[in-house]
């Protein structure tokens, strides 16, 4: 499988505190690659800086590639435009607009070459929301509201789809079925990079899984041998590791 992302060295530091110390993280296409960690790991830190977003003073150095090529001097707009497409925690949608007026902002750029997403393929993809279009985004439910959010995201043609925990206050029923959703997307060609908290329902779906300790890679493997590993399976699955 060649590898679509490449993450090389990667070091974020928010002045004197470090945030990430040398990450390394690849991702295949049609892959969908999981990131795991305890509150403050790196996560978020993580997938900004693969996006190219940055809370305030921020050094990042190291390497991101997209296909072989440099993008760690791109912007956010750029890499976005070259389809590495980020759906941030909890800030996927314009609330006080309905449904189909979020799906309708968005268009991909016109030399994107990523899978095109028109409005009626994304209510495919999610058949809940077709009864809702007319519904403000405010007015939807926690799980309504991030398919909209990844529905929105899909509209940019993304090579690349960052999910930054997707299922932050969701019911598990409803995060088990934002992820196979995610899933389905996967099995039709597009990479995913996954945060999520939710570690069980994540190796249900994910091909393989990183696992992040205080800004370094503490483990790497398949679902399955992470599924095995004792420290994913002492904090994260109860010590059950089936």
């Amino acid at each position: 499988m060649s590898a679509l992302l490449e993450v090389r060295d990667l070091r974020v530091r928010y002045g004197h505190s470090v945030a990430l110390d040398g990450v390394e993280l690849e991702i295949g296409e049609g892959e969908l690659v999981a990131v795991a960690g305890a509150n403050g790991a790196g996560k978020s830190t993580l997938v900004n800086a693969v996006a190219g977003w940055s809370r305030g003073r921020v050094s990042v150095t190291g390497q991101v590639l997209l296909d072989g090529r440099d993008i760690s001097a791109s912007p956010a707009h750029r890499r976005s435009a070259q389809g590495v497409v980020l759906v941030p925690e909890g800030k996927g949608v314009f609330e006080q607009m309905t449904v189909d007026e979020n799906l309708r902002l968005v268009r991909a750029p016109k030399d994107a070459v990523g899978k095109r997403y028109e409005v009626e393929d994304v209510y495919g993809l999610f058949p809940q929301l077709r009864d809702r279009t007319a519904a403000r985004c405010s007015t939807l439910s926690g799980g309504e509201r991030q398919m909209v959010a990844i529905a929105r995201a899909l509209r940019a043609a993304p090579r690349l789809l960052i999910l930054d925990e997707p299922s932050v206050g969701l019911a598990p029923r409803l995060v088990v079925e934002v992820l196979q959703h995610v899933r389905e997307l996967v099995h039709g060609g597009l990479s995913v990079l996954l945060v999520e908290q939710n570690v069980r329902a994540t190796l249900d779906v994910a091909d393989r899984l990183y696992l992040l300790e205080q800004g370094h890679v503490a483990g790497s493997g398949s679902a399955d041998a992470m599924r095995d590993d004792d420290r994913i399976a002492r904090a994260y699955l109860g010590g059950l590791s089936r």
